[in-house]
């Protein structure tokens, strides 16, 4: 007996009397290839953060698709305004060209702005109660280069996004009180004359001088940021967060950056990427934004091909992975690219809703949802209780979250593995939860989020590849 002197518990006991046993009689221990997540509702993290957010308002295709419904549902917290109604339509919304057409006209009279189409899509997104991030600038110009060009005057275009933003915030010109917080200098200076048509010291000289007059103007009651970089991590930022480093009178209170990739650590990657590089440059009170991510094999694809990948059962088990992860992240808020339905080159991009096959001359019809959307819509629970939990997966490309309130829980997985399918036997390791029953839903092929159990809390489940499950505690 002096050999289980130092055994500390039964367990281990129990477990070298095992060990023995197989050394003894050379049989072969049985593998368990189950998995464990855990799920632990005793052990708080913090709050579920405005991952989930989109680009893009509920109202779209010059107001004839209706995606309320949906985007209250899903719970979106944030609406990006970029490339809103892009390519058609999109000379009467949020760009500085649309809302104020005549660059050479007088900018503190009222009369030359144009809030008409851009006040009616800011108010269908306050509707649904998100908010919005507002980008200062203009839309992607695939063809001729005219509004990607430098403004002429650079201290002339900072007073006409300080009335802008008054007409939003303090009602200036007939207008609101929305007390819009994030705005966003242009967008992607370092993608070249697609986006930005000058140098890119002129682009750090335009966000230098509208930053600090928009600061001057509006204090810390705005957050004032950029560029919605195409990385975080290029030559472009380098010089960008150097200069402004450099010159402590320019704020940056929120950057902004893109990422589009096929598997989930892509991302992951580049959030953790940018909060090491602000924070090697001095920002570290400064936030993250990820602002334009999306499923993406291959920029070669085209848009016909990249529009079917995007809407696949594929594209949703990335979404609802990447939600998970950037939940666990050091990103501040996300927003996915893109959210608009019936704008032709956008609608390419809009992995979760869609223009039905129908057309009512005169009035809005509602989108219907995508597989994609259901991933949105599952990540709504866990936003709903509002307090994640730990939580960890055993198993690779298995990604989970939990979350709870005073006296409900409920967590989410999704199975997303960009090389191979496979199917995992997961054991659940549930604390803080005993004597509750639960609701299980499915998103895979041929589920959107149905209920497909209700009962007893399993010890286990066989999820599928390319899946999503939410397990409400009930």
């Amino acid at each position: 007996m002096d050999n289980f002197k130092k055994i500390a518990s039964l367990e281990e006991l129990e477990a070298l009397k095992e060990l023995i046993h197989y050394e003894n009689s050379g049989e072969h221990k049985p593998v368990d290839k189950r998995e464990k997540i855990l799920v632990d509702f005793t052990k708080p993290v913090g709050r579920i953060k405005p991952v989930n957010g989109v680009g893009g308002g509920p109202l779209t295709g010059n107001f004839l698709w209706d995606s309320t419904e949906y985007f209250k549902e899903a719970r979106i917290p944030y609406c990006r305004l970029h490339d809103i109604e892009h390519p058609f339509g999109c000379g009467e919304f949020v760009d500085i060209n649309c809302i104020f057409k005549n660059f050479n006209a007088d900018e503190n009279d009222a009369d030359n702005y144009n809030f008409i189409a851009t006040d009616k899509y800011i108010e269908a997104i306050i509707s649904c109660g998100a908010k919005v991030i507002f980008r200062l600038g203009t839309s992607i110009e695939h063809g001729l280069r005219i509004h990607t060009l430098p403004p002429k005057d650079f201290a002339k275009w900072a007073r006409i996004c300080e009335h802008i933003i008054r007409h939003y915030n303090e009602g200036w010109a007939d207008g609101f009180t929305y007390g819009i917080e994030y705005w966003e200098i242009w967008n992607e200076p370092d993608l070249g004359n697609l986006c930005w048509g000058g140098t890119f010291a002129q682009y750090i000289d335009l966000y230098k001088t509208t930053a600090m007059h928009l600061r001057a103007c509006f204090g810390d009651t705005i957050k004032i940021g950029g560029a919605g970089f195409t990385n975080a991590t290029n030559d472009n930022v380098h010089e960008f967060l150097n200069a402004l480093a450099l010159d402590k009178r320019v704020p940056l209170d929120f950057f902004s950056f893109h990422r589009y990739a096929f598997k989930v650590e892509q991302i992951l990657n580049e959030v953790h990427a940018a909060r090491i590089l602000l924070d090697k440059y001095g920002f570290t009170e400064t936030e993250t934004v990820f602002d334009e991510w999306n499923y993406v094999k291959s920029w070669r694809d085209g848009y016909t091909v990249m529009k079917g990948n995007i809407t696949s059962m594929t594209a949703a088990a990335f979404i609802a992975g990447t939600l998970l992860s950037l939940q666990k992240s050091p990103v501040d808020i996300a927003t996915y690219y893109d959210a608009q339905v019936g704008t032709t080159m956008r609608e390419h991009w809009n992995g979760i809703l869609k223009a039905p096959e129908i057309f009512d001359e005169g009035h809005s019809i509602k989108s219907e949802p995508l597989k994609g959307y259901y991933a949105f819509k599952a990540f709504a629970a866990l936003t709903g209780l509002g307090i994640e939990v730990t939580s960890d997966s055993a198993a690779d490309h298995v990604y989970v979250l939990g979350a709870k309130d005073d006296d409900k829980g409920a967590f989410m997985l999704a199975s997303f593995n960009p090389y191979e399918k496979i199917e995992h036997e997961l054991v659940f390791d549930l604390k803080g939860v005993f004597g509750k029953k639960c609701e299980m839903y499915l998103l895979d092929e041929d589920h959107d989020l149905e209920l497909i159990y209700e009962g007893d809390i399993p010890e286990s489940y066989k999820l599928q590849a390319e899946s999503v499950l939410l397990v409400k505690l009930v």
